[in-house]
């Protein structure tokens, strides 16, 4: 088989690096009535209109391999210049120097809360220090530049890369490949996830900075690298979520997107600030007017705007269960709602997943957030707009966008919806190859870079070709190639003016930019006036007018003024979006548009206004404000910006007793942007939405700290309450941290219903002993040195709790009086916990409270028939010293083989002996191990044996023996360990893995009933398909049983293109494939070049992830689920 082949074959699948899903075998989802002809496939939008689910016809797109011999090393984004040069970068850092926080969680607290490049640089050389700690500090980074010491400076050898391809013979394939540039290897150096080659210059974003690289001699290498921007990637937080999407606007600006690793930039104007959030910057292509476009974002990796200059992109999701990616308009200065601290909340209170701010908007929705228009695929990463010819006219007007994690690609449409847009005619075009990055050609095909499906780095990858064969000749297409390849500076003035209304955008920007540089305002300005011409030819115009205004050009800016009038909607936006960058005194020309019968346009007035304040605007902003409906959010985010720039703290407070709801919700939104303490006053709002504003816009993000006295005090009167408002209220006397404070949480349990003192008694609990991230948000605060409380007070208030008809609200009584060492008597503890009657949940806390529990106590919970109990007399048993405990635990573990002792407290109890040095603890774990071995008893607990027996050379033999049993499983012998996995597990702990954890993210992939994703296999009813050591073999040697009729076949055509599918029917003459969207492709035989069966799973081995503990918890879980019918066709 040719090396060419192996290289597209092994291309042909990704799985993200974020995703370390657990995904079961494709047969292990199989049985032998499953019809796998045609796998089942949901819309990617299922949520889209009517018109998007209607029949449209659009030509096969195929995917070459454009690289062809060439290997481009794990590529993460491409450009594509005029001359059909693409440029490539290499990621050599990721994981490796660039580090992920989820192999380094015990940083997340110090990680969440850096501000500024130099906290991650500052924290590395201290965590990482030069003669530090290297048996610690080994464990965190490789000797990478093999000096003998494990330290910051081994995040300093290994440099990002980009690379050159040429095509230099015209074959349609490249020969050449060229180090462009590397040199990108500080210790907070990131990863180059972007890059855009414009004008003979090529800009990369490479986390901190984003650099201008110039080619000065024309060899092909770049000679001068300089930062124009700097302050990104605060964090170390997830790999991949770095800087990307490098473009030039229509404006003549650069503009990027970076993920939630954080924003801190110093300009002469301002500080910009958004350290646990992503967004969308832009500058000048010297760095100059730097600003935040967009932040809230998650991880937007690459957007794109239509033909009218409105700004798309789709952000990835945060891998939490049943949450989904979010399709998203980016207009100036919206928040999206994400914040990195949501990331590692777990089983804490996450306001990301508790409160919907990931939603599509519903009632009451988090009013502050400019929310996604629907959701989309997963695993979104390259993003780009039909420039105009590309491909085929039947893809005139439409994006397109990867799903990497699955190999899919998908087209779609947008089209003017309210203040917003909708999606339409969205659908799959190709699949089969993980593109991560896309770029349209000078020749009308679309460039892909291909990560080639292995994870972790592997030095494989490759640049593919996505177009319609059809097409690839045509006229329009090959006169767009030529007119880019021989440029602009020949071209008259009529000509360039001509262009500024081609059918490509590409040609028309090359002509709008080189007016501007021509300084030709007057024939910009006329073109932008001329309403004989199309939309786009004026706007055109219009924008290279603008340009020339912001440099000062007082023609041009009257000619944009005058546009603010035009007959044309989109003419009206733009010129308002153009009008607020200019230097002009106010803003007073955009108050015309304020109630402009478009609400596109009114949209842009507000927004602009927000960048040019005019305070007699105010008025008239409250009057618009009136008008808003509930779902026009982006006219709601553009009057909130407007009065917050133009209206006083005064005008805003003045609101607070106005009739209408909006209006208040309005101002006090603007009082949030003016960090006003003056929001205050909108707590008492009698509209829960209003309300509810206020207490976020006081406690998030930085918080309005003057304000947070009097949201703690709501608890006092305020009657009625979500948990949004009720959670932020009390965590407020929480920060506080005063006894005044605890005593109105206390007195605020006593009287308020059991689910709401439950949230005041935890926060009690915790008063002494603060957490470091915050309680609701997990942001790092500065908490209060001197924390105090009455506890005669607490402790009366408590007491009363304790008698509480609620069983949840006595046994949280009971915490909070254990964990502020107040005083309970034993004996009223020992009536709860003996008492039969009493619920168990307060039984257990009792029992946890007591000071000293008493032999009786431990025999009487351990013999008890609920496990619960039982597991709570082992975990006390295990914090007191082993000549106390070591007869007791002998004693019932004796009765393992009754049945009477559940095995999650068998197993705590066989680990207490494993601490014990005593010869009993000995002599009982050798019967049990012998036991084990000899007669298959104790099967639940195999793994605490074997690990009590590890350091006892004593019982070599008997260790080997017990781990042999291992092999009962099927697993080979490296992996006897986890075959002791088969028993014992607990299923709600496995769920917890499946949902929460960070580094499996099962939940990212797989689907159980209606939670979860639809990238891997659905898991519903496993159990009543699988047994037991079948669903082992599957988690811990995923690719060992992907039966054949299962298993992908790629198949390489003598076109060059390659197919991925599984095989449907083959005979002499045809191989018919069906992808994973259950679509068929029939292929003549004589066409085949050569095949290849995949061989491995997607699925990471789970060993190198998760202990044999958690394999034998995730295992149970997995067992546990059997019940709900389900969909069970998929592609492995």
């Amino acid at each position: 088989m040719s090396t060419t082949l192996l290289r597209i074959l092994s291309s042909l699948t990704f799985v993200n690096a974020i995703v370390a899903a657990a995904i079961v075998p494709v047969s292990a989802f199989q049985d032998d009535k499953t019809d796998t002809s045609a796998p089942a496939e949901r819309s990617p939008s299922s949520e889209s209109n009517a018109e998007s689910q209607t029949e449209h016809t659009h030509p096969r797109i195929s995917v070459t391999k454009w690289s062809g011999d060439i290997n481009v090393p794990d590529p993460v984004a491409l450009s594509v210049d005029n001359q059909g040069r693409v440029f490539v970068t290499q990621t050599q850092r990721r994981k490796i120097q660039d580090l992920d926080i989820r192999q380094h969680r015990e940083w997340i607290p110090d990680d969440v809360g850096f501000q500024t490049v130099e906290d991650k640089r500052a924290f590395y050389k201290k965590k990482l220090a030069i003669d530090g700690d290297q048996d610690v500090q080994r464990k965190w980074v490789a000797d990478v530049n093999e000096d003998g010491q494990h330290d910051w400076r081994d995040l300093t050898e290994i440099s990002e890369r980009i690379y050159r391809l040429e095509d230099t013979n015209g074959d349609g394939f490249a020969d050449s490949i060229t180090t462009f540039y590397e040199d990108f290897k500080t210790e907070v150096t990131g990863i180059a996830a972007g890059v855009v080659a414009h004008q003979g210059q090529v800009f990369a974003t490479v986390a901190p900075d984003l650099w201008k690289l110039t080619d000065d001699d024309q060899d092909g290498v770049a000679d001068t690298k300089t930062s124009i921007a700097h302050g990104f990637g605060l964090h170390i937080a997830y790999a991949g979520h770095d800087m990307h999407g490098p473009v030039i606007g229509h404006d003549g600006k650069i503009y990027w997107s970076i993920g939630d690793k954080g924003i801190s930039v110093k300009t002469p104007s301002r500080d910009w600030k958004f350290p646990n959030q992503g967004g969308v910057m832009r500058c000048n292509l010297d760095g100059s007017d730097f600003e935040v476009f967009a932040h809230g974002l998650r991880n937007v990796q690459e957007f794109d705007w239509d033909a009218y200059g409105n700004m798309f992109g789709v952000d990835n999701d945060a891998d939490f269960p049943n949450e989904r990616e979010r399709f998203v308009h980016i207009v100036y200065a919206m928040d999206a709602g994400w914040r990195c601290n949501y990331q590692y909340r777990g089983d804490d209170y996450n306001p990301w997943m508790a409160e919907g701010l990931w939603d599509l908007p519903g009632e009451n929705h988090a009013a502050y957030i400019v929310p996604p228009i629907q959701h989309f695929i997963d695993g979104p990463a390259g993003f780009k707009f039909n420039p105009g010819t590309a491909l085929s006219t039947s893809y005139r007007d439409h994006f397109f966008v990867t799903e990497a994690p699955s190999g899919r690609q998908y087209a779609f449409k947008v089209v003017p919806d309210g203040d917003s847009f909708r999606m339409t005619d969205d659908h799959q075009i190709a699949s089969g190859t993980a593109i991560v990055g896309l770029a349209f050609g000078p020749d009308g095909a679309l460039y892909g870079a291909d990560w080639d499906g292995g994870y972790p780095l592997d030095q494989k990858g490759s640049v593919v070709a996505l177009d319609v064969p059809a097409e690839a000749r045509n006229p329009s297409r090959s006169m767009v190639e030529n007119l880019l390849l021989k440029g602009t500076s020949e071209l008259d003035e009529v000509d360039l003016i001509e262009r500024l209304g081609h059918e490509d955008r590409r040609v028309r920007l090359a002509a709008q930019f080189e007016l501007v540089d021509r300084n030709a305002a007057y024939a910009l300005g006329r073109t932008a006036r001329d309403e004989t011409l199309a939309i786009v030819h004026r706007l055109h115009g219009m924008w290279g007018a603008g340009q020339l205004a912001r440099a000062g050009d007082h023609y041009c800016r009257d000619v944009i003024g005058l546009l603010l009038k035009d007959d044309e909607p989109v003419i009206r936006a733009q010129a308002a979006a153009t009008f607020a960058e200019l230097p002009v005194l106010d803003g007073r020309a955009l108050l015309q548009l304020v109630d402009d019968k478009d609400l596109h346009v009114r949209v842009q007035a507000g927004l602009g206004l927000a960048r040019l304040p005019f305070s007699p605007a105010v008025p008239e902003l409250l009057k618009a404000a009136k008008t808003i409906k509930p779902d026009q959010h982006y006219l709601r985010h553009s009057i909130v910006s407007a009065l917050a720039a133009c209206a006083t703290t005064a005008q805003l407070t003045g609101q607070a007793e106005e009739e209408d709801e909006m209006v208040r919700l309005c101002c006090c939104l603007a009082l949030r942007q003016k960090t006003s303490p003056e929001i205050a006053k909108f707590l008492s709002d009698e509209s829960l939405w209003v309300a509810t504003a206020a207490a976020r816009g006081i406690h998030d993000d930085f918080s309005i700290g003057d304000a947070l006295p009097a949201l703690a005090k709501t608890i006092e009167d305020r009657k009625y309450w979500n948990t949004a408002f009720l959670v932020r209220a009390i965590n407020a006397n929480y920060r506080i941290g005063d006894a005044a404070a605890a005593q109105r949480l206390a007195t605020f349990a006593s009287e308020s219903s059991p689910e709401h003192s439950v949230l005041a008694l935890q926060a009690l609990a915790e008063w002494m002993s603060p957490a470091l991230l915050d309680r609701v948000n997990g942001r790092l605060r500065n908490g209060v040195a001197d924390r105090s409380l009455d506890t005669d007070l607490l402790e009366s208030t408590l007491t009363k709790l304790v008698g509480s008809d609620s069983p949840n609200v006595v046994a949280e009584a009971l915490r909070t009086t254990a964990a502020l060492n107040l005083s309970v008597p034993d004996e009223s503890l020992r009536d709860i916990f003996l008492a039969e009657e009493v619920p168990t949940v307060v039984r257990v806390t009792a029992f946890e409270t007591a000071m000293t529990p008493t032999q009786s106590d431990f025999e009487s919970f351990l013999g008890a028939s609920i496990a619960e109990l039982q597991i709570a007399a082992a975990r006390r048993l295990a914090t007191l010293p082993n000549e106390e405990t070591d007869e007791i635990v002998t004693r019932f573990l004796g009765k393992l083989d009754s049945g009477e002792l559940s095995s999650q407290a068998a197993q705590i109890l066989v680990d207490i002996l494993a601490t014990s040095q005593s010869e009993l603890a000995d002599e009982t774990l050798a019967t049990l191990a012998t036991e084990f071995v000899e007669a298959d008893r104790h099967a639940a607990i195999g793994i605490e044996l074997l690990d009590a027996l590890k350091a006892n050379t004593k019982h070599e033999d008997l260790r080997n023996r017990l781990l042999s049993k291992g092999s009962d499983s099927g697993l080979p012998e490296d992996l006897w360990t986890f075959g002791l996995a088969l028993n014992g597990g607990e299923a709600a702990v496995g769920k917890k893995i499946f949902q929460t954890n960070v580094q499996t993210a099962c939940a990212r992939c797989h689907r159980v009933g209606k939670n979860g994703s639809n990238i891997g296999p659905d898991l519903t009813r496993i159990a009543a398909q699988r047994d037991a050591k079948y669903l082992l073999r599957a988690l811990v040697q995923p690719s060992a049983d992907i039966e054949d009729k299962y298993k992908r076949t790629s198949v390489l055509l003598d076109t060059d293109e390659v197919l991925t599918g599984v095989i449907v029917k083959e005979d002499s003459q045809k191989l018919i494939l069906a992808n994973e969207a259950g679509e068929e492709s029939e292929v003549p035989v004589e066409a085949i070049i050569d095949r290849k069966l995949q061989e491995k799973s997607l699925m990471p081995e789970l060993t190198q992830i998760l202990s044999p503990r958690e394999v034998r918890d995730l295992l149970a879980y997995l067992l546990s689920l059997k019940l709900i019918a389900a969909n069970l066709l998929f592609l492995v």
